[in-house]
């Protein structure tokens, strides 16, 4: 079918009339949800913006799929000039003019162009390396500015964002699909005004079931002592034990249902999740710290991130916290003040504990009220901190003897489902 918009009927979208939701497509739903462009001053385009290139990658893949060749792309690249500000790379960036020097190429070789240079052909060969195709010509001038958000000297924050030009007209289409689908399927609602329709309750229907068992058997990660592997011990019929060490272990679910709910959880965490990006690609590979957290504001990715953890297995959430950015330490000196109290905060410069009791607790409450789904894990509070810049918002973490079994799991829901069915059963 095609759509134009009613105040320029010269735009026109192709979509197919049925968009049948497989698993690839219903994760990136969850990704894009996260990381998306969205509405806020109008004539953004489609667009998705994240620094790890593989999720990039898929990225690409999935609007190709969805949208085709309709909308060239367009990638932006930003970056904080607090990185250059060492010594290692004030001398890449020497290297860089020399050899620019030496071709007696005409681009600049003042230090902003060299910036500009070094993130354009580091963009470039990452690209290459996950087998993204991009030209020169479809990158936009790139931006390195000191107020990207980069604290110190050798801090990076690196950003790509890819759009498709000229889709700004069908922005608010596209999130409309994106919000029913991640609605629908958070809200467990079997048809949305018929327009989504599943087979039944996304959180029940399962397209295929994981043998949990099998799959953690098999799953391996780097340590400082080389690479190490899961300790399985059974329990009863439905769920068995899993440990780094014969110390802790967490019990989880010997089969686990793929259902919708599962897979667009597993993009929603992997854009909003605490782990670090690039620790999904590396970890089997690379002794990284692996955690299972989410930080957030939103009542749907508190909600969607609980859900998946009580469907993995049992007792799977540790702990939860608020956190209150210090752009908003004035209005939580004035709710101390209403308690007639002082903030006391742990930590050096003030990032640690709320040590005010009072004031601590409200904070709690504020967390209860504002997430229902925390009043089921009330007792697991642990405390306030005022740090960061963020909004008012909610920590809720896992255990870490969880992580590489979730950690793969994400992964190869959003990335490589075909890998993952040899573990499956219709």
């Amino acid at each position: 079918m095609e759509i134009r918009p009613v105040d320029d009927v010269t735009k026109v979208l192709k979509l197919p009339k049925v968009i049948q939701l497989t698993p690839r497509r219903i994760a990136f739903l969850g990704l894009y949800d996260g990381d998306g462009n969205k509405v806020r001053d109008g004539g953004r385009e489609i667009g998705f913006s994240q620094r790890e290139i593989n999720i990039h990658k898929f990225a690409h893949d999935m609007f190709l799929e969805i949208f085709g060749s309709q909308f060239p792309v367009k990638w932006s690249i930003l970056e904080d000039t607090r990185r250059f500000e060492t010594n290692e790379m004030k001398q890449e960036l020497n290297k860089l003019r020399s050899e620019i020097a030496g071709f007696g190429s005409t681009r600049r070789t003042d230090d902003v162009g060299l910036q500009k240079e070094y993130i354009k052909r580091e963009f470039l060969t990452a690209a290459q390396r996950v087998g993204l195709r991009v030209d020169e010509s479809q990158l936009r001038t790139p931006v390195v500015s000191p107020k990207k958000g980069a604290r110190a000297a050798g801090k990076s924050s690196l950003e790509y964002i890819q759009n498709l030009t000229g889709s700004e007209k069908f922005l608010p289409l596209w999130l409309k699909i994106v919000r029913t689908c991640t609605d629908g399927i958070i809200l467990n609602q079997q048809s949305v005004d018929d327009v989504l329709v599943f087979h039944g309750k996304p959180h029940e229907t399962d397209l295929f079931v994981l043998d949990v068992e099998r799959y953690v058997r098999d799953i391996r990660w780097a340590t400082g002592r080389g690479r190490a592997s899961y300790l399985v011990s059974a329990l009863d019929a439905d769920f068995f034990q899993i440990g780094k060490s014969k110390k802790v272990k967490v019990v989880v679910r010997r089969k686990l249902k793929m259902t919708p709910f599962i897979l667009l959880s597993a993009g929603i965490y992997l854009a909003e999740g605490d782990t670090k990006k690039d620790d999904f690609f590396v970890f089997e590979n690379e002794s990284v710290s692996l955690n299972v957290a989410l930080t957030s504001s939103e009542t749907d990715y508190i909600r969607a991130f609980i859900e998946l953890l009580e469907t993995v297995g049992n007792n799977l959430v540790q702990s939860w916290k608020v956190k209150v950015g210090t752009k908003y330490q004035w209005e939580t000196e004035e709710l101390a003040q209403k308690l007639g109290v002082i903030t006391l905060r742990g930590g050096e410069k003030g990032q640690g504990y709320v040590r005010t009791l009072e004031l601590d607790k409200e904070l709690k409450n504020w967390g209860l009220s504002n997430h229902p789904i925390l009043k089921e894990y009330s007792e697991l509070y642990h405390h306030s901190e005022i740090t960061g810049v963020g909004i008012p918002r909610v920590h809720i973490l896992g255990p870490t003897q969880l992580a590489p079994y979730f950690i793969s799991l994400v992964r190869d829901c959003v990335f490589d489902f075909p890998g993952l069915s040899q573990y499956m059963s219709k």
